[in-house]
């Protein structure tokens, strides 16, 4: 004789197991109808340029014929504004690789010097102080000597070292400090005044639409780790590069360490990067972040 609470609860294990997977369904389903309007949108701005530049043009050549002045005026600002989301457009392209060549050897530098010292401990992001030089804006990443996870207190720590006797370790600002602060002037909120929620709600708005730093952007909270997804960003061939460098799994690359910064200040808990890895398939930087109690 069958249980009627055993089948019940099968019954409640497999409704949600297929709501899951629906919902997993629905958020790829979203995820592509985005990049495809993303991709409408770069297309509509090209023909927009395009056919302002040829209207332009008619209309100088047309005001040339006519001898109006109103036409001339007409044709110069149709082909100013063309020619200007020409210009926009192509420097969104330019400045990845700029950027790229400014960052990557700063970062090789840094894992240079963690390999020098024999560094094996993980790297601790530390949330800010407003004891520290730069307060509430500011934030360090500790790497300690030894394999043993130890959280040192900002407050005691030396401030303006960098290589640290007692505790032994490196102190570093994060190579994402600037891009954190920056988060907070566009948001005009500081993260240490809002919770987890605000930031997985208006942190993807702010990266994909605003600063079109990324395509795609998803934050989950479960227990003590956080996972990040971060399609089409722009600091993705700064990850290629580094990849077997083991930095992207120590402090990361500028975005992954703001990200950091970011988990720090609204959770005010020690944060680590547990995991960071490239996935060619769909362009993505998938991301573990492990928050540490203090």
């Amino acid at each position: 004789m069958t249980d009627p609470q055993h089948s019940d609860s099968e019954n409640v294990e497999q409704n949600v197991v297929a709501l899951d997977e629906i919902i997993q369904r629905l958020e790829a389903e979203k995820e592509a109808l985005e990049k495809r309007i993303r991709m409408f949108e770069s297309k509509s701005l090209n023909l927009t340029h395009y056919l302002l530049i040829l209207f332009g043009g008619v209309a100088l050549v047309w005001a040339i014929y006519k001898e109006s002045t109103v036409l001339a005026f007409i044709g110069l600002g149709l082909t100013f504004w063309g020619v200007l989301f020409e210009f926009v457009k192509k420097i969104k392209y330019v400045k990845p690789i700029i950027m790229n060549s400014a960052i990557i050897p700063n970062l090789r530098t840094i894992g240079n010097i963690i390999l020098d010292l024999k560094l094996e401990g993980k790297a601790v992001y530390l949330p800010p102080s407003p004891y520290k030089v730069k307060g509430l804006k500011g934030g360090y990443v500790y790497i300690a000597s030894e394999k043993d996870l130890h959280i040192p207190i900002i407050e005691y720590l030396p401030e303006g070292k960098t290589i640290l006797e007692n505790p032994r370790g490196l102190l570093l600002i994060p190579p994402g400090l600037d891009l954190v602060n920056l988060f907070e002037k566009e948001l005009e909120k500081e993260l240490i005044q809002v919770d987890f929620e605000y930031l997985s709600v208006h942190l993807p708005k702010l990266l994909v639409e605003k600063m079109e730093i990324a395509n795609g952007y998803k934050m989950v909270k479960k227990d003590n780790k956080v996972n990040v997804k971060i399609v089409g960003s722009i600091f993705e061939d700064i990850c290629k590069q580094l990849r077997d460098s083991g930095i992207c799994n120590s402090i990361g690359c500028p975005l992954c360490s703001s990200i950091a910064c970011a988990l720090t200040r609204t959770l005010g808990k020690p944060v680590i990067i547990e995991k960071a890895d490239l996935i060619d398939d769909d362009n993505s930087i998938q991301v573990i972040y492990t928050i540490l109690e203090a």
